[in-house]
């Protein structure tokens, strides 16, 4: 695939002034391999980018952008659109946002079953479309990172996002993000966003592997990375301990886990 030459300006619902989110902690469980920070050093002493043909593949939600703003958006357009939920914002905190806002809500109301089905079609309907993406934030660290491997070799950015409904506000959120996103950056989007994410990355790996050798793939949901680990055995895999889709797998023995860039 290769870059949209034009994107889009998409207008934004209001999000109020509330604090950027940093990484949620995560106690590792597993025997895994622990390091604190993926950074340029770690990767010069890790992986191997001198070849030619070295690629480096990232996930997207997060995994480079931090989607919890996004999330808060949405919950304070749905304060103002349901009863059920005044005030609601000031009982949420932004920097403990989950994998969508249900949850969050749940843990400090006690809503019914009507309320909080009709709650995650309200969150459905506007998660996963352009004109949300733009709430999006990198991470800290990991724009100075990208850029970095930018210069050394190829970035695929393999999203479970689809190409009808979010790639137009990815580009725009990159673009002006400032994250590396030219003739050395390729995109892979879901042609569907009825794909399971899993079904969609497993069936990429095979166009991956004739872009180049993959030596580096980070994600945050751990039954991806087990994909990577099993389709790339040479390469390293990372797993950011961000948020993941409800009930996790576990990740594989070998694939290591970082909290922040």
């Amino acid at each position: 695939m290769t870059l949209p030459s034009v994107w889009k300006n998409f207008p934004r619902p209001l999000l109020s002034g509330v604090p950027m989110p940093s990484l949620p902690k995560k106690e590792n469980m597993m025997s895994n391999p622990v390091i604190t920070r993926l950074d340029i050093d770690w990767i010069k002493q890790n992986v191997e980018l001198d070849s030619p043909e070295a690629l480096v593949l990232f996930d997207i939600d997060s995994t480079i952008m931090n989607t919890a703003p996004r999330n808060y958006a949405i919950l304070e357009e749905a304060a103002r659109e349901f009863e059920f939920l005044r005030g609601i914002t000031g009982e949420v905190n932004l920097e403990h946002m989950g994998w969508n806002i249900c949850d969050d809500v749940k843990s400090v109301r006690n809503l019914s079953k009507e309320q909080i089905d009709c709650l995650y079609d309200f969150w459905e309907k506007r998660f996963f479309f352009d004109p949300w993406i733009g709430y999006d934030i990198p991470y800290e660290g990991v724009r100075e990172l990208l850029h970095w491997l930018h210069q050394q070799c190829r970035i695929v950015y393999l999203t479970g996002r689809d190409s009808e409904y979010m790639e137009d506000g990815t580009i725009s959120s990159f673009i002006e993000h400032k994250l590396p996103n030219d003739e050395k950056t390729t995109f892979l989007f879901k042609p569907s966003k009825d794909i399971p994410d899993l079904s969609f990355k497993q069936e990429a790996f095979e166009y991956i592997r004739k872009l180049g050798r993959v030596v580096l793939a980070i994600e945050n949901e751990p039954a991806n990375a087990n994909a990577m680990h099993k389709a790339f055995p040479d390469a390293v895999i990372g797993l950011i301990q961000t948020i993941t889709a409800p009930n996790p797998a576990a990740p594989h023995k070998e694939i290591f886990l970082f909290e922040t860039y």
